[in-house]
This record gives structure tokens, sequence and C-alpha cells, in this order.
């Protein structure tokens, strides 16, 4: 079977002709039932429209999950094709187009592989419905229809981009965000995606790294953001904020010129008393990153705090900050080891998503001290949804709600 193209003209022209008049009409399908069956030779696809490949191209087709997905289907078409589900096509500029089933498309070619083998006739009627409407609507019918085989970040940020671009019905982010029923800033998120690299699409596609995750490191690094997670899922075997964090320390401490300036990756932090032979165990414990450069000229370079030729002194010592005594940690039991596995999770799932978003999205406001920015002392700040508001809200009355149980408990055990 040969799978039809067509051309994307500026402004498609939707036939006010129905699907089973067409098909009736031009001998290629018609009624079966309560529904119609068309031949598959006659199916076109719209360039670009099937946003399932947005980031890989074609390529997207050999992803193992994909593959197996397909062959999933093939096998249903080759057994029984009437039983498939149909698929939604439109009629348009003289040619019915594929609105959703691009998989199935894909999978009837293998199907009559099979059934050849078997010693028998290609698929020659499948079951299709119509869909009448823009092609901005057709986006967002086939956003919602993709099911079966889950559409990637990538292939949702195309669709939305789109959609809130469109020449025809333009929607708004929020008209998205309550159509998708998700946040309006999931959205503002995803239309971010759209705006990344084709290579980081690729990465997010295959899974490699989370597309929250590329966002945060495509706006600090945006002119290797790519080398940077490519880097940590080579050495670690996954690219998440941990792994990606340790690259960048390792840029910082090991990779950067010693002098603190940039290598245009990732700029050294450092300490502005490069003169001073000594290091405190204060400004370590502080995650001051000192510069080696510095301690050098200090020492070697034979200078001192009375300057050169004055008596050389013993260098004074910061004593030890006094160890404070450890807790025992088996009489301070975790919360979770005192809740229930159904308070646990309940949670869990409520607050896990909110605190990913802390971890990768609140906004570092430095501190300095002296010129030197120290680490230890940054502050970060979020700002919170009104739907991640409610959710944080659902773990603590989840919790509350079982302790004031336990006190009641005990109370009633007491009297």
């Amino acid at each position: 079977m040969t799978t039809a193209t067509m051309a994307t003209p500026a402004k498609a022209k939707n036939e006010n002709v129905s699907l089973r008049t067409f098909l009736e009409k031009n001998g290629i399908g018609g009624r079966l039932g309560n529904g119609l069956v068309m031949d598959p030779t006659h199916l076109n696809i719209i360039p670009g429209f099937n946003t399932r490949t947005a980031g890989l191209g074609e390529a997207y087709w050999e992803l193992p999950e994909v593959k197996d997905h397909l062959a999933r289907l093939a096998q249903q078409y080759a057994d029984s094709p009437l039983e498939m589900a149909p698929m939604v096509v439109q009629v348009r500029d003289g040619q019915v187009v594929i609105r959703q089933g691009h998989c199935r498309h894909r999978a009837i070619p293998l199907a009559n592989k099979i059934r050849a083998e078997r010693g028998e006739g290609p698929v020659d009627k499948i079951r299709v419905d119509e869909f009448r409407g823009s092609d901005s609507k057709a986006e967002l019918f086939n956003l919602k229809g993709n099911d079966q085989l889950p559409v990637s970040i990538v292939a949702q940020a195309e669709s939305m981009y789109r959609m809130h671009n469109s020449a025809e019905e333009p929607m708004s982010i929020e008209e998205l965000a309550a159509d998708r029923k998700v946040s309006v800033t999931h959205v503002r998120k995803l239309l971010k995606v759209h705006t990344a690299p084709e290579a980081l699409k690729g990465l997010i596609v295959k899974g490699v790294v989370a597309y929250y995750a590329a966002l945060d490191v495509m706006e600090k690094y945006p002119d290797n953001c790519v080398a940077i997670i490519q880097e940590a899922f080579d050495k670690f075997g996954k690219a998440t904020d941990k792994t990606i964090g340790q690259v960048l320390l390792a840029k910082r401490t090991g990779e950067n010129d010693t002098n603190g300036e940039s290598d245009g990756n990732v700029t050294t932090i450092t300490t502005t008393d490069a003169g001073n032979g000594s290091n405190s165990a204060s400004d370590a414990a502080a995650g001051v990153i000192e510069s080696s450069a510095g301690n050098d000229a200090g020492v070697a370079g034979g200078g001192s705090e009375e300057g050169e030729g004055g008596e050389k002194s013993e260098p004074k010592r910061t004593p030890a900050a006094k160890r404070e005594p450890k807790q025992n940690i088996k009489s301070q039991p975790s919360v979770f080891d005192v809740l229930p596995k159904k308070i646990s999770k309940e949670i869990v799932d409520n607050s896990l998503d909110v605190i990913n978003r802390i971890v990768t999205e609140a906004k570092e406001i430095p501190f300095m001290e002296d010129g030197a920015e120290v680490l230890a002392k940054a502050q970060y700040q979020l700002t919170l949804t009104y739907e991640e508001f409610l959710q944080l809200t659902a773990a603590k009355d989840s919790y509350d709600k079982h302790l004031e149980k336990i006190q009641k408990k005990t109370q009633s055990n007491n009297i």
C-alpha cells in the first residue's frame, strides 16, 4: 500500500460535501451497517499534521515502544480489519485526509505483509468516521484522542503552539489550560518546550531528560544545554536534576579557569581575598569555592600580612567549631514509619509534583558577601499556583485527620 501525502496550502478548503457522498461518488467506499468504510489506499496525510513525530521526525517510528504498538495494531488489522476502531478523516481539497489514526494507518502495510504470508489479500476496507471543522479544531481533536500510545510532551507542545497561534481560531493560554484541564503554568511551559532546539526536543522524546529539567538547563545555559544534558546521561545513565547538577559542579570546580573567569558555560565562584594563603574552615563550610591561583600567590610568592620583609608569623588557626551531639535517630522515627500506607501514599501523591517543581524551578536569590557569592546562604523563591496550593492542603489535611483520629483513640483509652 502506498502512502499518499498532500501539500499544505496557505488556506485549505474543507469541503461542504459529506464524507459518505464523497466516498460513494468516487467509488472508494460508502455505508456499511451503521457506519462508513473506505479503501485505505485512498487515505492522505497532511505533512507535519501528526505532532507525534515532533523532535525526532521519522526516527520516532523506530522507538521500541512505538514499534511494539504498531506491531500490535498490524496483527489486529490482519486478523479482523473491520473490528478496528474507525480512523477519523475529513474531506479536504478534494481528498480524504487523516485527522486521527496515523499509527493505524502505518500499521496497515505491516498487516498486509502478515496477510500475504497467510495467502490472504491486502486490507481493502477499513472503518472511518467523519470530522468536520477547522484545522485548529482538528489539532485539538487529534491531541485529545491520542490515548492508546501516550503523546510526548514535545508533541503536546507543538499542538499547543499551533492552537495558540492559529490564524483561524487562536486559543488563549487560559482557554488551552481549561480545555486540557491543566494549569496555566503548565501551558506556558509547553509553549517554552516548542522553542527548544530540535536536538533537545529529541532528548525529551527519547526519555533522556524530563521536560522541566531540560527547560531549566535551557534557560540557564541556552548555548550548550544539549551538551550538558547529554554529558549527564553519558556519565550517570540518566539526566536528572541531581546528575545535571553534578556535571555543572564538576565544571565549576575542575574544568574552569582557576582565576574565576567564565569559560562560556559556567562561572567559577571565588572569594576576593586571593592573597590569603590559608583557607578558613568556616569559609569552606559556607560553600565558598576558593581560587587555587590566589592561594599559590599568597604562599609561593612570599607574601604575608605585614608585607614584604616583615617578620614571618605563624598563621592563626581558626578553632574548630564544637560539634553538636548526634541525635538518636532510632528514638525519632520518620513520620512515614508511623503513618498507614494509605495515608503516606495520599500525601506523596498530592505533594510530589509540587516538590519536584520547587526543586527544579525555584528561583535562586544569590547571597553576596564581600563581593563573593556564598552558595550555602542563597535563598530560593517559588510562586505556587492555586492548584498546587490545593494539592499541598490536601496532603496536610490527610495528615491532620490521621493525627486527630489517633488523639481521640488515645483519649478514649485513658478514660
